[in-house]
């Protein structure tokens, strides 16, 4: 439907009067209508049903305007309201012939958004300073610094050669440090650093020795790895303050694990779901 346009700024009588009715209307249209409420003040748009938001028809007009020195005229505005609802048809029309369910990029973009909603609407609220600290008390050994271990590796070609190396070792008898060939740094150490010059293999058999202790020589590459752990620092937990914005990511996090968690299992409670016999 389409109005004469009529200059209700020079006539303050007229501009009065037309707004009052037009108030008078959307009060009926919301009593005998009340679904169109929304579509009243937060959407622009309707399409079978669905609607256009304003929020996605502004950005839509900001994204043109940033790339446009043209002005933004009714034609302008038009057209990309046409647009979006041009673009709405073609979603419709490509849920009906099932593309969601047969293209993976299509649902793995659905599961996304979907997934983001749920998460995104349990951490609209930050925690307060209350429930961070009780869930870092609650939860400290999830922040605590790893240990650090300072060790020193030793390398022989044969077996026998390593047995007679650790027996030296264990015994306190002073040794050629031509055997030490592994260049591991002599400082302390973190598990994650040693391990980008031990392997997991040796690691392995680090975490399991006491201060002072030396290993059995452990097959590795060409020869035989013996190693010993000098020194140990326990992991410490850091004072809450220090690591205050970690605590709070970590709970975030946490909490829209399980907001999600709970979503699915309301989906799984109110789905028809059936299970064929795997076998074996």
């Amino acid at each position: 439907m389409f109005f004469k346009e009529v200059s209700l700024w020079r006539n303050p009588e007229l501009f009065l009067t037309t707004g009052a009715v037009f108030g008078f209307l959307l009060a009926v249209v919301g009593l005998i209508y009340p679904e169109r409420e929304n579509l009243l003040t937060d959407s622009i748009a309707e399409v079978n049903g669905n609607q256009i938001q304003k929020d996605e028809y502004f950005r839509a007009l900001s994204g043109y305007a940033s790339d446009t020195r043209n002005p933004i005229d009714e034609t302008v505005k038009r057209r990309i309201l046409d647009r979006l609802i041009e673009e709405e048809l073609l979603v419709q029309r490509g849920l009906e012939l099932g593309y969601a369910n047969q293209d993976r990029a299509i649902r793995s973009k659905i599961v996304n958004a979907v997934i983001q909603s749920v998460i995104s609407e349990q951490v609209s609220r930050k925690p307060n300073e209350f429930e961070l600290r009780t869930y870092f008390f609650s939860n400290r050994e999830k922040f605590a610094h790893s240990a650090r271990y300072k060790v020193v590796v030793y390398m022989e070609s044969d077996e026998d050669s390593a047995k007679q190396l650790v027996a030296m070792i264990r015994k306190k008898i002073p040794i050629s440090l031509s055997s030490k060939v592994e260049e591991v740094p002599s400082g302390f150490l973190p598990l994650r650093k040693i391990l980008d010059y031990l392997g997991t293999d040796l690691v392995g058999v680090l975490v399991r020795l006491k201060p002072g202790e030396v290993s059995d020589p452990v097959k590795s590459g060409g020869g035989y790895s013996i190693i010993q752990l000098l020194e140990q620092e326990p992991g410490q937990v850091p004072a809450f303050h220090s690591i205050r914005n970690e605590v709070e990511a970590s709970y975030i996090h946490e909490k829209g694990d399980e907001a999600l968690r709970e979503y699915l299992d309301w989906l799984r409670s109110k789905a028809k779901i059936e299970i064929a016999d795997l076998g074996e």
